[in-house]
């Protein structure tokens, strides 16, 4: 089958593209120069295109323009010259619209969808309306936003709510670092860190040095925008706590408070802010 997509540059065509491809069919991407959507609003100019092409999928979009009159080309004018070339080769549609773009839309970039989306459908019995929500993905914006957002200790939302997220990863490690250093007896940790192996000033200084580790990553969390190798370094020593708590003092596998179990959700935290960031 012969594919032709336009706004194969944008992320849903590049990546439609990469997926007909390698499922075996022939895909003509259209990008600009050769194809200009504020400039090819005549049905007469599409037809040379999609000549021979046996399905168009029309992946462009705008999300912000300089002018209304620019939206309106590119999602409505372009896109019915287009449809209307299709129709004259017999090739069928698939049109890549959004969620929102109905009889309740309210904003110019859902009505202007809605208008290219309904003139398809009342003109075109080959064609498909596609209306996504939010189309997640590597190297997608909406990926880059979340990741962004991820980073931040604090995540506005919608309302002016707030949702702790590294905030809460911080607040672990430095709660952790203060009770070690001014809370708990000294005795005691002291005395833990003994049945490791380490005993006198290696144990008093195993115990400063771990929450002075736990301190670093607390404050590091709050201040480090972008670094994967902070996820890896936290997760290594978590574990690494773990695995000697399990083998020095095992009674804390079966602790009614769960001091070890608790450490999964730290990970799967990690797991996911490592994930979030950018290559």
């Amino acid at each position: 089958m012969h594919v032709l997509i336009t706004g194969a540059s944008g992320f849903i065509g590049r990546h439609a593209a990469d997926a007909l491809e390698a499922a075996g069919h022939r895909v003509t991407r259209k990008v600009r120069p050769d194809i200009d959507f504020r400039r090819d609003v005549d049905a007469d100019r599409w037809v040379a295109h999609v000549r021979g092409v046996d399905v168009v999928v029309n992946a462009v979009g705008v999300f912000a323009s300089a002018s209304d009159d620019a939206m309106h080309d590119v999602h409505v004018r372009a896109p019915i010259a287009l449809f209307e070339a299709c129709a004259r080769e017999g090739v069928r549609v698939v049109q890549v619209s959004a969620l929102g773009a109905d009889e309740h839309a309210t904003s110019r970039f859902h009505r202007s969808k809605r208008a290219a989306d309904d003139h398809l459908r009342a003109t075109h019995r080959d064609a498909v309306v596609l209306q996504p929500s939010l189309v997640y993905g590597r190297g997608g914006a909406s990926a880059s936003m979340l990741g962004t957002l991820a980073s931040l200790p604090l995540v506005p939302l919608p309302g002016g709510t707030l949702v702790p997220l590294r905030l809460s990863l911080a607040a672990v490690w430095l709660a952790t670092a203060a009770v070690t250093l001014f809370a708990y007896p000294m005795d005691a940790s002291v005395a833990m860190v003994e049945r490791t192996g380490l005993h006198g000033p290696l144990a008093v200084a195993a115990v400063y040095a771990g929450a002075l580790v736990d301190a670093a990553f607390g404050v590091a969390t709050l201040v480090v925008r972008r670094a994967r190798w902070l996820w890896i370094a936290q997760a290594a020593v978590t574990l690494a706590y773990s695995a000697i708590i399990a083998v020095a003092l095992p009674e804390y596998l079966v602790h009614p408070f769960g001091p070890l179990t608790k450490n999964l959700p730290i990970l799967a935290v990690l797991a996911m802010l490592y994930a979030m960031e950018r290559r």
